[in-house]
Parts: structure tokens; C-alpha cells; sequence
């Protein structure tokens, strides 16, 4: 008799837990993505991610049954926090963002300097005070660690790029800083929550992946410390949705 399962989600695919059955290895890797899932499943957990981006409800199920084993899966997607999605000028929103920050900069003598992708749709649907937040939240990061000018010498140098790609209808916002760098041991540690970061750069990255992730988006940072092209980018993808 064949066995039902339950999975649940985060809204990126990732798999939070597995119920009846289903494989334990199947924990943290993308349900729509994973070669290991059936396509009867992978194409199910598409489109129930997708509807729940565009609903912007807080979670959604479907049932999908395999036509080889007859298996029942419930798959059940939860957003990591809860989104107020709106038609967005999403240029007008960073622009006015980007130039908050500027003034904090121009303080310090470091260079911002911001580049918005002209192929932008006029209208995004996604969650403005959220995207806003985490942009400033980015810039707000690399003020910290660039190197601030003084009477002798220039400082550090912050460059913003926002871009979208038509076909798969995502932005990208990319913020790198010349700063110091991190070495890859704490890369890979910045989205482990410790209680001892309050104030760090992870703290405010958990945050920020948690936006991201409930667009149904990701965050991905590269970072060196080499004498020469040290500093770090840290870059956030995610669907939206056009109008």
C-alpha cells in the first residue's frame, strides 16, 4: 500500500521537514530543483512556490500523486516572514533609498556609486518597505567595513548594481565594498544564527535572507582578503512578479 508523505517548505523550495516516508536527505536541498525528486513532484513544488510568490499569502499546499507508485505527497510552502506585496516602482523606491545613504557616505568620504538596470518594468510586485530595508541594510553593511577618508587620503569605494533578467523575471541588487574582506570560514558562518553577533554583519544578513527568501529569492556573498581586490559582494536574487 503505498505511503503518503509530507514535506514543508521554505518559499525558496528549501525543504524544512519530511514526514511518512520521504527521504531524510532531502532536508535543506530545493524540492523543485533536486534531481533525486520525481518530475511529477519538482513540477508540482514549482507551481505551488510560484503561486505562493504571487499570492503573497503566508502558506500554501498542493497534493500530487505519483503516477508510478501511487504515492499521495502533500507539499506545504510557508513564507519566512510575512510579506505585504504591492504594485512598486522599485526604481523610484531605491533611488530614494540609495540617496539616504549617500549622505551618510559623502560624511565619511567613501564613494557610492549606483547603477540601476534601464530595463526595469515600471510596476514589480513584491514587498517595498521590505526590499528597501534590505538594500539600505546592505549599504549600511559595507559604510561599516570600507576604509573612511581622511585629510591625506580617499576612502573606500561602495558600488550598487540592480539588474533584472527578463527571461526568468528577477532582480538582482549587488552590493560590493573595497573593504578588508572576510576570510571563507566566516562567509560560510554569516547565516548560522549566534546569539553573540547583535549589531554584526550576520545578524543583519539572517535578517535580510529571511526577506529575500520569503520572495522566494537567495542571497549569495563572495568575499576576499587578498592584498590586492580584497572586499566583499554580497548579492540578493529574487522573482517578481510585473504589472
Amino acid at each position: 500500500m503505498p505511503t503518503d508523505w509530507e514535506i514543508v517548505t521554505r518559499a525558496d523550495g528549501t525543504v524544512l521537514t519530511v514526514d511518512g516516508g520521504a527521504p531524510d536527505h532531502w532536508r535543506d536541498t530545493r524540492l523543485q530543483t533536486s534531481t533525486e525528486v520525481p518530475a511529477e513532484l519538482r513540477h508540482a513544488a514549482s507551481t505551488l512556490l510560484r503561486e505562493l510568490h504571487d499570492s503573497g499569502r503566508p502558506l500554501n499546499m498542493a497534493t500530487v500523486t505519483l503516477p508510478m507508485t501511487q504515492q499521495t505527497i502533500r507539499v506545504i510552502a510557508i513564507q519566512a516572514v510575512p510579506l505585504e506585496r504591492a504594485p512598486t516602482d522599485l526604481r523610484t523606491l531605491l533611488e530614494s533609498t540609495f540617496g539616504v545613504l549617500r549622505s551618510q557616505a559623502v560624511a565619511a568620504d567613501v564613494a557610492l556609486d549606483t547603477v540601476i538596470d534601464r530595463n526595469l518594468p515600471p510596476l514589480l510586485w513584491l514587498d517595498p518597505h521590505k526590499i528597501a530595508w534590505t538594500a539600505a541594510t546592505l549599504i549600511g553593511n559595507a559604510l561599516r567595513y570600507v576604509r573612511p577618508g581622511s585629510r591625506r587620503t580617499a576612502g573606500g569605494t561602495i558600488t550598487v548594481r540592480v539588474t533584472f533578467d527578463q527571461a526568468t523575471a528577477e532582480v538582482t541588487i549587488a552590493v560590493h565594498d573595497d573593504g578588508p574582506g572576510m576570510p571563507e570560514a566566516r562567509v560560510q558562518s554569516l547565516f548560522r544564527p549566534d546569539p553573540h553577533q547583535v549589531g554584526s554583519r550576520g545578524l543583519g544578513l539572517l535578517m535580510v535572507q529571511d526577506v529575500i527568501t520569503a520572495h522566494g529569492g537567495q542571497v549569495e556573498v563572495e568575499s576576499s582578503t587578498a592584498p590586492v581586490g580584497h572586499g566583499t559582494t554580497i548579492r540578493v536574487r529574487f522573482p517578481v512578479g510585473t504589472s
